[in-house]
């Protein structure tokens, strides 16, 4: 990252709440695509390594691999548990155990989108205010899951 900074030059970002925040998040990703391509170069630098630029990163035999060995068990799972985008339930439930999820756990995830978008407004309220920089934001209680006592699903009559 710091030959990065050198070589593109992060000069006044800090006087830039925007651009600092754009730098933070593409920075890591920015820096892994510049090694990558460094990468691809032998060790004089001047001549590209064909092999490495020639095709996509995924574009490899143990890549290509894993993903066959990913779909077929996807494929088996299904076999032996069903297809879970079958099931009927009106209840939320785990895919695996088929254990029914509580209400307030199902509260808490329809409500999910709103409070996390209230969240994001807050903080972008706070970080464009200098002085609430130090605020802290308090921590959001939500159901643990681990901690509550799951019912298994409804048996279906038939």
């Amino acid at each position: 990252m710091h030959s990065l900074r050198a070589t593109v030059g992060a000069v006044g970002l800090t006087e830039n709440h925007g651009a600092l925040r754009r730098w933070m998040v593409a920075g890591p990703e920015i820096a892994r695509k510049v090694e990558e391509f460094e990468d691809g170069f032998d060790e004089d630098e001047t001549t590209p390594n064909v092999t490495c630029l020639d095709r996509h990163h995924e574009q490899t035999k143990s890549v290509q691999e894993k993903f066959v060995h990913d779909i077929r068990s996807l494929v088996t799972t299904n076999e032996e548990m069903g297809n879970p985008f079958m099931e009927e339930s009106m209840d939320l439930l785990n895919l695996n155990s088929k254990v029914v999820m509580p209400e307030k756990v199902v509260k808490d995830l329809k409500n999910l989108y709103l409070l996390g978008k209230e969240k994001y407004y807050q903080f972008m309220e706070s970080i464009s205010i200098r002085s609430q920089l130090e605020t802290p934001f308090h921590a959001t209680n939500w159901s643990c899951l681990a901690s509550l006592e799951l019912r298994r699903p409804r048996q279906q009559g038939g």
